[in-house]
């Protein structure tokens, strides 16, 4: 289900939640104790380079603070709030991302919707002064 208040939406900089190194580190000996990293977003299982825990294909989204493997991991997004001229820029995996596409339609769709209204108010406005004309 969409969530018009998710925090996602709302981020003006990197999650909280996003791992530092060390936390990388203990993220990946618990996941591989239970049995493998997987993708979040596909659900794939990521291979782990054994050389100080070091990972080449994981990559953890700056919106859900989720670990993804590469290909879910290749958009970025800039940060939605306080962030005009959009030059900021976040990695982004391909979960969040359909939340944000799904919410950039409900909005233009929203926009749509509010300028035909606006339209119709308009034209009937200017229907009821034609036909006043006649009266």
């Amino acid at each position: 289900m969409f969530n018009p208040t998710d925090t996602i939406f709302f981020l003006d900089q990197r999650s909280e939640d996003y791992p530092n190194d060390s936390e990388i580190k203990i993220y990946i000996k618990i996941r591989e104790q239970q049995g493998g990293l997987m993708c979040n977003a596909c659900g794939v299982k990521i291979p782990i380079a054994k050389k100080l825990f070091k990972t080449t294909e994981i990559r953890f989204c700056e919106f859900c603070a989720e670990g993804n493997c590469l290909p879910c991991m290749q958009k970025s997004r800039p940060y939605p709030r306080m962030n005009p001229d959009k030059l900021r820029r976040g990695m982004i995996c391909t979960q969040c991302d359909k939340k944000f596409l799904y919410r950039d339609a409900l909005h233009e769709n929203q926009i749509k919707l509010s300028m035909r209204d606006t339209g119709a108010v308009e034209n009937f406005d200017a229907l009821v002064d034609y036909e006043r004309k006649y009266e």
